[in-house]
């Protein structure tokens, strides 16, 4: 019997394991996975005043910079800290 192998990172019908809740992290997330979650944070909350005035005060890269920074600090699989 021949068994399909799953396909990989940049293959069509790849998913990254975060996106699944029954597969838990044994690993940090990538850097590309965080700013993918990055920009799907930033997208929600792009129109808000708040962030309008975050990117006003330190700029575009530094407010992706921070939302990145949030997202690793909540990883419970991150050296930097997670929450408890």
């Amino acid at each position: 019997m021949v068994t399909k192998r799953p396909p990989k990172p940049g293959e069509p019908g790849w998913e990254p394991d975060w996106l699944h809740d029954d597969k838990p992290r044994r690993t940090p997330y990538t850097d590309e996975e965080l700013l993918e979650m990055a920009q799907g944070v930033i997208d929600g909350i792009r129109d808000s005043q708040a962030w309008r005035d975050l990117v006003a005060k330190v700029g575009e890269e530094e407010a992706l910079q921070s939302v990145i920074a949030g997202i690793r600090w909540r990883d419970p699989n991150s050296e930097e800290g997670p929450v408890e």
